[in-house]
């Protein structure tokens, strides 16, 4: 189990929070929002990535930017597609 301790300084206490696939949030590195990730999908590649290099994309980023490329995706299959980049170095990974 992976958590994290979450200090309430009004009060002195710590409370430690599970880390799940279904309360980790990032924000985009193009249009700044929030949303949810599954680190398992993030980190499931080859890319050795990193929780303080990795960036994500939100789904709409992450389409427009694989358009940009001239990525012949059919839109069925983009549904699913993350696409991260390590800030160091500016690296792409496509997933």
């Amino acid at each position: 189990m992976f958590y994290i301790d979450d200090f309430n300084r009004r009060t002195g206490a710590t409370k430690r929070i599970e880390i799940t696939p279904h309360n980790v949030k990032t924000l985009c590195l193009v249009c700044n929002c929030q949303f949810g990730v599954d680190l398992t999908d993030v980190f499931a590649d080859q890319c050795h990535n990193d929780l303080m290099t990795t960036r994500v994309l939100c789904m709409d980023c992450a389409k427009n930017a694989l358009m940009q490329l001239g990525a012949d995706i059919p839109a069925e299959l983009l549904d699913g597609v993350i696409v991260k980049t390590k800030a160091v170095g500016r690296e792409g990974c496509f997933v």
